[in-house]
Order: C-alpha cells, then sequence, then structure tokens
C-alpha cells in the first residue's frame, strides 16, 4: 500500500514539475486540415512522420509523431521497432507547451524538452511507463492504432478525446474512425 500512494504522490510530483517548467511558443497554424498528408515533417532536427492528432476537453491538444525511418518499419511490418523515436508535442490554445518523447529501448524510455530546445535524452520514467502498460496491447503505445490508419490512408488522424490534459483516453477512442 505504501508503494502504491509513493507511486502515486511521486507521479503528481513529476507532472507538475513538468507543466511548471513549461514554455511557450505562439502556434502560426493551430489545426492542420486532417486531410494533410504527414509525410517526412522536419521539426526538432529530426525528420518525422506526423500521424495523429488528440484534441482533448479544453482549450488543449496532441500532436503525435513518429520518426521517419520507424514509420516505413511500422508500415511495412506492423510492428513497433527497436529504438523506434516518438515525439508528442502539447499546446494549449495558441500556445506550444512541452514537447515529450518515447523511445523503444529494451523497455520504454521517455523525456521531454522544449520546442525552442530539443533534447532527446531519454530514461527510464516509471510513471509514464506505468500508465502506458494500460495500452499494452498495442506495445504501450496508445495511439498505434492512429499510426497504422495514417500510414494506409497517408492522412493524419483527429480524434476527440473528452479528458483533460495528462489523462489518457478510453483505449477505444484511440482506435479512429
Amino acid at each position: 500500500m505504501k508503494n502504491k500512494v509513493l507511486l502515486v504522490l511521486m507521479s503528481l510530483i513529476w507532472t507538475i514539475m513538468v507543466m511548471m517548467s513549461c514554455t511557450y511558443q505562439v502556434a502560426e497554424d493551430l489545426l492542420p486540415p486532417p486531410s494533410l498528408i504527414p509525410e517526412n515533417n522536419e521539426k526538432y532536427g529530426r525528420r518525422w512522420f506526423y500521424y495523429a492528432q488528440v484534441n482533448k476537453s479544453g482549450d488543449y491538444f496532441r500532436r503525435m509523431f513518429i520518426d521517419s525511418v520507424s514509420a516505413q518499419i511500422v508500415k511495412n511490418t506492423g510492428n513497433i521497432p527497436e529504438n523506434a523515436l516518438f515525439a508528442m508535442e502539447t499546446w494549449f490554445g495558441a500556445g506550444q507547451s512541452t514537447v515529450y518523447i518515447r523511445q523503444k529501448k529494451l523497455q520504454w524510455q521517455s523525456g521531454s524538452f522544449s520546442p525552442n530546445n530539443p533534447d532527446y535524452a531519454v530514461s527510464l520514467n516509471l510513471s509514464c511507463n506505468n500508465c502506458h502498460n494500460r495500452a499494452s496491447v498495442s506495445d504501450q503505445t496508445f495511439t498505434k492504432p492512429l499510426l497504422v490508419k495514417a500510414l494506409q490512408r497517408n492522412q493524419v488522424q483527429v480524434i476527440e478525446c473528452n479528458q483533460s490534459s495528462f489523462n489518457p483516453c478510453d483505449l477505444s477512442v484511440y482506435q479512429g474512425n
């Protein structure tokens, strides 16, 4: 029981620390049209496949990316390869906040950075992994079903989620349309 309470407290403290360290940048284009072809976006010094936007309750949304090489492997095999790198941009209204990253290195490792200062350092983060364990059917990646659909359709997938900022949606929501 003490371990569970300690884990919850550590998770809350980490979330508050991340939120307090956020920097904001004005968005030029808040909501891209769903028909946007998501190929090879150059951002943060890397090439990305932009595959999903998750609109959350309130004035908050997330943009999901996977490195271009891993996107091609997922397209060909259906599996997320070792060393795959995901990026999740967080937006509050017109302001971009933190970019969260996850990389598959035997176990999933996580990190974050300011949009103006990319830093791809990742480490094992129990708070992130405990939450993502709920998505074990999709390799601990909530948005893998959206990634597969975006690759098949060559179209950014947009979903609506009634959860607030850091709360994940019900797994069925990530199936998309």
